[in-house]
């Protein structure tokens, strides 16, 4: 909570363990929450906290838990910034999953801290105007240039690196190997219309002729495959494989994100008329799908959780529990004004809302009542509830599965839950 220390959980191990980071080399910026993020590949970590990126190892060579720190940089170069020099630009709204929601502006209108890509031998990153390619697990760099135009957005395989430029419509790509241009093109493509980008492929919602979803190659141009949507339906990333598709009428596909290839079809009740969000969490035997219309006086809901409820936005609509092993709808129920997290533990049995209700007017002056909820992952049954003024908008949990407990750890108290272990799931289907 004090921006001091990373925690990891999960891989099979009991409990959790911890790993302190460096000092702070940019201190007013660790504690923009907007900004954090983190990338896996493999067995490192590569963390984005304020405007510098940490190299982290959860596990040792021994597949042991002890972590570690790999490198750390910091993106503003050792010069110094106030924060009132500095501006949140919020990235076009899309309901579903997205790499970012925010980007942090230097005075001059260039993004601090674009990372991307993110590859197993090297990630890229920008210092001010300057493009930078550093060895992933070392954090040595390979390269740098100076010439990267404003309003980049960056992208990219092992092989090469897509400088994508909208404001110029100009989409260039370089060598990974030494930063070299290799060719360049026009691009028509509007971040608006980007749902995902992976890799040198782009998966966007086009609205002309008639609406459709369709993956194109950014550096081809060529269209690798197009799906119509009906009107009103909303598109989103189940994962890095997989796209799911929800019409009004509660109608669910799931698609192949590299064929367009529907592989399930189901029903969701309760879908709102127009899904103004998507928030979405996974674990290995499920997705967990809360779609949202839009919920009112929302900003002022947010206000009233610890650290302004970021990543766990109100839902009013239906949260949707859906088999990845068959892509069928498991079980759902209805939120009304409840935040759902993304973020949520990947080897823990349960989801988790903890957050503050608000009095309904919220000029009263009234005391919020705490509220902690535990659902059951396999039946969406809520299995601990409690409420009150005393209760704050806080919890850790942790897992413990070869004593099969989850520790619940609360402001001012620490709940264990007991839990009768999953039997082994069938095979995966060969969707491919």
């Amino acid at each position: 909570r004090q921006g001091n220390r990373i925690r990891f959980g999960g891989g099979g191990h009991a409990g959790t363990w911890e790993v302190p980071l460096p000092k702070p080399t940019t201190s007013p910026f660790r504690y923009l929450q907007q900004h954090a993020m983190a990338w896996g590949r493999g067995r490192v970590v590569v963390l984005r906290v304020g405007f510098e990126l940490i190299g982290l190892a959860p596990v040792n060579e021994a597949g042991e838990p002890a972590a570690h720190v790999l490198w750390h940089l910091d993106t503003l170069g050792g010069t110094s910034l106030s924060p009132e020099r500095l501006r949140l630009e919020v990235l076009p709204a899309l309901p579903g999953i997205r790499d970012e929601e925010y980007r942090v502006l230097d005075p001059y209108g260039s993004v601090i801290a674009q990372v991307g890509p993110v590859r197993s031998e090297y990630l890229c990153y920008t210092d001010k105007r300057q493009l930078i390619c550093i060895d992933l697990l070392t954090g040595i760099r390979r390269w740098s240039r100076w010439d990267l135009p404003q309003g980049t957005i960056l992208g990219g395989d092992d092989e090469f690196i897509t400088l994508w430029q909208p404001e110029a419509r100009r989409l260039e790509w370089i060598r990974a190997f030494d930063g070299q241009t290799v060719g360049e093109r026009p691009c028509d493509l509007q971040p608006e219309q980007l749902l995902r980008q992976s890799g040198r492929l782009a998966w966007v919602l086009e609205r002309e002729p008639e609406p459709h979803l369709a993956c194109v190659d950014l550096i081809t141009g060529a269209v690798q495959w197009s799906e119509p949507r009906a009107a009103g339906s909303v598109a989103f990333v189940l994962d890095p494989a997989h796209l799911g598709v929800v019409a009004p009428s509660g109608d669910f596909r799931i698609l192949q994100a590299l064929t367009g290839r529907e592989i399930a079809h189901s029903t969701i009740t309760d879908v709102p008329a127009v899904v103004d969000r998507v928030v979405l969490a996974r674990d290995a035997q499920q997705w967990y799908v809360a779609l949202s219309e839009r919920v009112p006086r929302q900003a002022g809901l947010q206000a009233a959780q610890l650290r302004s409820g970021y990543r766990a936005p109100f839902i009013t609509g239906p949260l949707v529990a859906i088999s990845r092993r068959t892509g069928t709808v498991t079980w759902q129920k209805l939120l009304v004004q409840e935040p759902f997290a993304g973020d949520q533990p990947k080897s823990a049995p349960v989801l988790l809302q903890v957050y503050k209700q608000p009095p309904a007017d919220l000029q009263s002056g009234q005391l919020t009542d705490g509220v902690l909820k535990v659902i059951d992952k396999e039946t969406g049954v809520a299995l601990l509830e409690q409420r009150g003024p005393e209760l704050i908008g806080y919890a850790a949990m942790s897992t413990d599965p070869g004593q099969s407990v989850v520790n619940l750890a609360l402001e001012r108290e620490t709940l264990r839950l007991r839990y009768r272990p999953r039997p082994p799931e069938p095979a995966m289907p060969d969707w491919d």
